[in-house]
């Protein structure tokens, strides 16, 4: 809680709050809970008892100082837990909030119960209270020792674990799998290269300077204007058709003689 204020990232010293006002708070308030806490003791049966008996019979201490040392210890510590913000787990904060809070609460009742005896001038408190003083003790130890075992269970779950070493292996090397490049999709011909590549194949141009002229692939010129038959067969195609002579001979055509036809009425 007491700490030397730490240099930033310029060198200087960083201003914090001092928490040593926190002393001069405490002292009047220790010595009004101590009193009151002795007091409750001695009037619900807390007294001067021998702890050795047989061994140092003269050495006595009365219990009742055991309530303040107890209480009011108790509930520094679990505030303490509580706020200042080393406590990751929410359960263990939880807990130490409530139980501080509880350990606060019943530190009061005890001090207004001894102050309301005290004024009525009565020497020993009633049943209700004395169980209630009774059951302190116990209880600060059970809430105690709860809240060190959930502190000491987080600081074992959060403690960092070395890495261990793994033995050095040889590298296999991994096949690089090449992508499958995708399927082209095949556009639609334009009917008017596909006729000026028919027109360019009728005047002698090869493929090559087809897809050229026209800006397409040799390939897809020989799909645009493929190679006729009679160039696939290595045949000479003729220029101009021949004409075809018909199987029957044709008929000498004679010239008519004249006849001689009788006068009529002529010499018989």
């Amino acid at each position: 809680m007491f700490y030397r204020p730490k240099p930033d990232q310029n060198g200087k010293p960083e201003k914090r709050i001092r928490s040593w006002p926190v002393l001069l708070l405490a002292l009047p308030a220790f010595v009004a809970i101590w009193s009151g806490w002795v007091g409750l003791g001695t009037m619900t049966g807390f007294g001067e008892v021998q702890p050795l008996p047989g061994i140092a019979d003269n050495f006595t201490i009365n219990t009742a100082i055991t309530l303040p040392i107890g209480m009011e210890t108790y509930a520094s510590y679990a505030l303490h837990v509580w706020l200042n913000g080393t406590i990751a787990n929410p359960g263990t904060r939880a807990y130490a909030k409530w139980s501080a809070l509880g350990a606060l609460i019943l530190g009061g009742v005890g001090q207004v119960a001894y102050h309301l005896m005290q004024a009525a001038r009565w020497a020993t408190a009633p049943w209700p209270v004395v169980v209630l003083v009774a059951c302190v003790p116990p209880a600060v130890l059970g809430m105690g020792a709860t809240l060190a075992h959930m502190i000491t269970r987080d600081n074992d779950l959060t403690e960092p674990v070395a890495a261990e070493a793994v033995p050095a292996t040889e590298v296999v090397p991994v096949p690089v799998s090449r992508p499958v490049p995708a399927k082209r999709r095949t556009t639609r011909r334009d009917p008017a290269k596909v006729a000026r590549a028919v027109e360019l194949r009728a005047e002698g141009a090869t493929y090559a300077e087809i897809g050229a002229a026209l800006r397409i692939s040799p390939a897809t010129a020989a799909k645009y204007a493929p190679k006729p038959v009679v160039e696939q067969t290595g045949q000479p195609r003729p220029s101009t058709p021949t004409p075809v002579q018909s199987a029957r001979p044709e008929r000498p055509v004679q010239p008519m003689l004249p006849l001689a036809i009788p006068a009529l009425g002529g010499n018989r």
